[in-house]
């Protein structure tokens, strides 16, 4: 996920003397439009499709316990309202070491989770010290771990529909381990389709799992 440049949008609202409901419908669209451009239409915790969810522009530093974090664009992500987790649930937990979860525009989830085929999700093994602090931290503050069923339902949905692909690239892998047969460019090549879709990361940790495993 890179984040392109600020909406100009932005530069029209100063901390002290506006609040984020100052801004107009008209001026949140503009955001969304570049959130879109960095995300993609999914949710910027658990990659579910804000195409089809109730979404918001969320606050990964909230606006409310650090004010002057509401206009900084640094600070926008766009989240889904799936209850319990994510962006809703993340207000709700009480205080927090803000760096201590892992922010979506500079840390990349395979350091630090493991996206298990039944949906769960679980820190990734032989992390120490901060690195583990961060991922438990994470799964705990936007509801990501395994006892959230809606979330995890809907991951082990879309890794269902790609098992039968990785099955068949795990068989090309023990086959031709030379790749005589170009099986890995076609493998890169369905892995890039796969990142623009929702809950990609559990997609690829599938496809890892099986290569792996041959």
């Amino acid at each position: 996920m890179t984040r392109g440049v600020a909406p100009a949008c932005l530069s029209m609202f100063q901390h002290g003397r506006h609040n984020w409901t100052d801004v107009s419908c008209e001026q949140k669209k503009e955001i969304w439009v570049s959130l879109h451009n960095m995300q993609g239409k999914r949710c910027a915790y658990c990659e579910c499709d804000i195409g089809i969810q109730k979404h918001h522009i969320e606050h990964f530093i909230q606006k409310g316990r650090v004010p002057s974090e509401t206009f900084n664009w640094a600070n926008l992500f766009g989240s889904c309202c799936i209850q319990n987790t994510c962006g809703d649930l993340k207000d709700r937990v009480g205080v927090y070491t803000h760096s201590n979860v892992l922010k979506p525009d500079i840390d990349d989830p395979d350091d630090f989770l493991l996206f298990v085929l039944d949906g769960t999700i679980t820190p990734l093994k032989g992390l120490t010290g901060i690195k583990e602090v961060r991922a438990k931290t994470t799964l705990r503050i936007l509801g990501l771990h395994h006892e959230n069923g809606q979330l995890r339902n809907m991951r082990r949905r879309a890794v269902a529909g790609y098992i039968q692909t990785a099955e068949s690239f795990a068989e090309l892998s023990a086959e031709d381990p030379e790749n005589i047969l170009g099986w890995r460019e076609e493998l890169e090549e369905e892995l890039r389709v796969i990142e623009a879709l929702p809950f990609s990361t559990a997609i690829k940790h599938m496809f890892k799992a099986f290569l792996d495993c041959r």
